[in-house]
């Protein structure tokens, strides 16, 4: 993704269809930017806020990840700013990476659920070596079946710093309870009716 150091007002970077930004970092000066609107939309879908990747400011390449992304109310797909994290090629990276379930509408007609138990995971990394998300694929799952966090298929650059025995998803079924004091009450209350009658 090629970076423009920010010069103009933002009200004009914007009406240019540019986004207004700041690239910060431990070793690197905090630095207004503009980047093409899609540019940064096509960034976001692609590596998601925690997957690091290579940008390009004034000639030079710079490894960063998205670290914030502010958008407006009303218009939540317009973004109006963003931050982008520089970071050196041997600096690790820690980051709270989202779960996400796959093959959840296989049991949109059965007794069973899919009940999650972590939504994020924390990892460790290098610059490079990230990941936008950890897919757990639930639709061969049986009733008490368990995917913990050392079931994670990771490569070798990738360090999950949570426990791994912790439940991921465990295959639940739904148990519907009735509430038989509140059925005799009604029972009770028609037949009182009945008798006024």
């Amino acid at each position: 993704m090629n970076l423009e150091v920010r010069v103009n007002p933002i009200r004009q970077v914007r009406n240019e269809n540019k986004v207004p930004g700041v690239m910060y970092g431990k070793s690197f000066d905090s630095t207004s930017i503009q980047v093409e609107d899609k540019d940064l939309k096509e960034a976001i879908k692609a590596y998601g806020k925690n997957m690091t990747f290579k940008v390009k400011l004034e000639g030079k390449q710079h490894y960063v990840y998205i670290e914030h992304v502010e958008t407006t109310v009303l218009r939540p797909h317009d973004i109006i700013h963003f931050d982008l994290r520089c970071v050196e090629a041997k600096e690790h990276v820690f980051a709270m990476i989202p779960v996400v379930l796959l093959g959840k509408e296989s049991f949109y007609k059965s007794k069973l659920y899919p009940q999650e138990a972590m939504t994020e995971i924390q990892a460790e990394y290098l610059p490079g070596h990230g990941v936008a998300k950890f897919e757990v694929d639930v639709s061969h799952m049986k009733l008490g079946d368990t995917f913990k966090v050392k079931d994670l298929v990771l490569g070798k650059e990738i360090k999950v710093l949570d426990d791994p025995e912790h439940a991921i998803v465990t295959i639940r079924e739904v148990h519907i309870k009735v509430e038989v004091e509140d059925v005799v009450e009604e029972e009770v209350e028609d037949v009182k009716e009945e008798v006024k009658e």
